[in-house]
């Protein structure tokens, strides 16, 4: 399809692209890594489109423009497959589709599949098994700075740039492991993808999808459930946070202290997702009885230990783990450790001598 590549001089040299329906899909495991497809299509409509916005540029050539000249005057597919074919292009050079009643043509040389892992993310794309997150603003800011320095570009062929960036259309689908259910695309019946239609003249590039496992949506640094010592933690939310509850009372800003310990029960809202987090904070040793730190004993002892909030995680009696109200009766020198859910230690060594 060499000559339909020349047909779009003007926007291959000048933006870098080579179709007006570029499909891309972003397909993401369980592990995060992203398998990125993408075809390139054009309909009788796209071809002719881009014949009537590309006949006026000054860089074009005579065959090119003779060329452009033929698909102005093209009807239907059956034409445009002869016209392809004129041009060198053999069954094996085009492959097509049909949507909704109109077909589209490709060519298995346009079509690119890249495997993205978690390490190789580009800049201005954040892509795990629970978020997606693309940002072509600054694509778009440097588009227009290009078309802004002219260049060897005439006025007219500015102008016509200018056109085919709108008549270029994009179409993203994303497809995750689990449900989405935050985005700002179209979301499938299963509710595992989401497609974005879109073209460069578009100013809002900026296309996001979560799982409900997420930390990107509304996130507290926490999962619900949690245990923690923390000393404080900061709400982050996708959008603009409307309102932060702390067990019944509003809190503003972003950071929740976390003065004393107990259950904590956060309500963040946005203005389009919600979102509620129980935790407990535990910043107290457990408690052991029966042995005291440094002390020695001259009979049995008995060690019972304890932890209100969080409660025990491990106990171990030199290398070996015990349950509390274990009995001690051999001689000799001893370390407790007992650790909480949270984390907080309690190490208690002590002697039996007989």
């Amino acid at each position: 399809m060499k000559k339909l590549v020349l047909l779009l001089l003007a926007l291959i040299a000048t933006l870098g692209l080579s179709a007006c329906n570029y499909e891309v899909v972003y397909e993401i495991d369980e592990n995060g890594v992203c398998t990125m497809t993408q075809n390139l299509w054009y309909s009788l409509d796209d071809f002719k489109q881009i014949a009537m916005l590309t006949e006026g540029l000054d860089s074009m050539d005579a065959s090119n423009k003779a060329a452009v000249e033929m698909l102005k005057n093209i009807e239907t597919p059956e034409q445009l497959e002869q016209f392809l074919a004129m041009q060198g292009a053999t069954a094996d050079d085009i492959v097509k589709k049909e949507v909704d009643g109109v077909v589209y043509y490709s060519s298995p040389d346009e079509s690119m599949t890249e495997i993205i892992e978690p390490s190789t993310i580009p800049e201005g794309m954040f892509i795990n098994a629970d978020t997606f997150k693309v940002d072509y603003t600054e694509s778009l800011n440097s588009l227009d700075q290009l078309l802004a320095s002219g260049g060897d570009m005439t006025e007219q062929d500015m102008l016509l740039i200018e056109q085919l960036k709108a008549s270029v259309w994009y179409d993203f689908t994303v497809k995750m492991p689990k449900e989405i259910v935050f985005t700002n695309g179209e979301l499938s019946a299963d509710k595992k993808s989401v497609t974005y239609h879109f073209s460069m003249a578009d100013k809002d590039l900026y296309f996001y999808a979560y799982t409900a496992d997420s930390d990107q949506i509304i996130s507290l640094g926490l999962e619900d459930g949690a245990i923690t010592k923390k000393k404080s933690i900061k709400v982050r939310a996708a959008e603009k946070i409307n309102s932060v509850i702390v067990n019944g009372k509003a809190v503003n800003g972003k950071k929740i202290s976390l003065k004393e310990d107990g259950e904590y029960t956060v309500e963040v809202k946005t203005k389009n997702y919600e979102k509620t987090v129980s935790f407990i904070k535990d910043s107290t040793k457990p408690v052991v009885t029966g042995v005291e730190n440094g002390k020695t004993y001259t009979g049995d002892v008995t060690i019972e230990f304890s932890d209100e909030l969080s409660g025990i995680k491990s106990a171990k009696l030199g290398k070996k783990k015990i349950k509390s109200g274990k009995v001690i009766s051999k001689a000799g020198t001893y370390t407790l450790k007992v650790t909480d859910k949270a984390g907080n230690k309690t190490t208690v060594k002590f002697t039996i001598s007989k």
